[in-house]
């Protein structure tokens, strides 16, 4: 392997915690989250359509109408109001905790994939990857210090279960939709690209309706930290989903998600209690590291 290859794998961990990160600046700076969305699928839809070949076009192998990969407008809604739920989650619950059920939810496609897939291949380490992730919830969420005593108890359930939980959710459920669109869709780079786009597209549409509908509201306030914010979201969501595929080339699975998603809830967690003063008991710090055991014996089996 040639070490500049390495450095691809680096680059996909660090765009990754980026992500998470921009959210936690997102709601430091208290910024409408819906004009940070929309920045950031402007730049994905112009960064993406960009790495569409011009020789090819908007033409799918076979030649296949574009509409055979209409799943692209169900992807792009799951993955705006996932990005909705990760920036409230990351800002009530804490990044760290964000970051983790965020990458656990890897097991749900995993699930999908033994019940109704008929993926039963490397069993072992998926069920041990499943308990570890259920050994981790336990530990994480139910932790009775983990909130501070001036909180309400709507406000306690919020920030310890709510959230992550629906993170993961709704996480695990557009991987799973994005893993059968490449199974049934996609077959070439070139039909990533197109999919990408439109994925993109439709994402950046259900945000301009949001967020049209949020300004009717409350009226309309511009602001650069927005637009800021949302254009370093774009980039480093475009270049997530391509190293992705490139590294996936490169290394194989087996080898990208275990250390991309492990990797990325480690250093998140120490990023978020070094610089954001994220407080975790000792319950959760072990939580934590379950969670990414969890995480990397779960890639390894797929």
């Amino acid at each position: 392997m040639k070490w500049y290859y390495a450095f691809f794998l680096l680059l996909q961990v660090v765009t990754s915690i980026g992500i998470f990160l921009s959210f936690k600046f997102a709601g430091i700076k208290k910024v409408n989250q819906y004009h940070v969305l929309t920045v950031n699928y402007i730049v994905a839809v112009i960064t993406s359509f960009a790495s569409i070949n011009p020789q090819v076009g908007f033409v799918l192998d076979g030649e296949r109408g574009l509409l055979s990969i209409w799943p692209a407008a169900i992807v792009g809604f799951l993955f705006m109001f996932n990005f909705l739920l990760m920036m409230a989650s990351t800002n009530k619950a804490g990044v760290c905790l964000t970051t983790a059920f965020s990458k656990m939810s890897v097991l749900i496609p995993v699930l999908m994939g033994i019940l109704f897939l008929g993926q039963t291949n490397n069993l072992l380490p998926k069920i041990t990857g499943l308990i570890l992730t259920l050994v981790s919830f336990y530990l994480i969420l139910f932790d009775g210090n983990a909130c501070d005593s001036q909180d309400t108890k709507r406000q306690r359930w919020s920030r310890s279960i709510i959230l992550p939980v629906l993170v993961f959710v709704f996480s695990g459920i557009s991987d799973e939709f994005q893993e059968l669109s490449r199974k049934f869709y996609i077959n070439t780079v070139n039909d990533t690209q197109i999919f990408l786009f439109f994925v993109f597209a439709f994402a950046l549409v259900f945000c301009l309706v949001l967020a049209i509908v949020d300004g009717v509201k409350k009226g309309w306030k511009f602001s650069w930290w927005a637009v800021a914010t949302g254009a370093f979201l774009g980039v480093v969501n475009y270049l997530t989903s391509m190293l992705l595929m490139k590294n996936v080339y490169l290394f194989g699975g087996s080898i990208v998600f275990p250390i991309v998603n492990a990797g990325t809830v480690l250093f998140t967690t120490i990023i978020g209690f070094a610089f954001f003063k994220e407080k975790l008991s000792v319950r959760q710090w072990v939580g934590i590291g379950v969670c990414v055991v969890a995480v990397a014996v779960i890639a390894l089996a797929l």
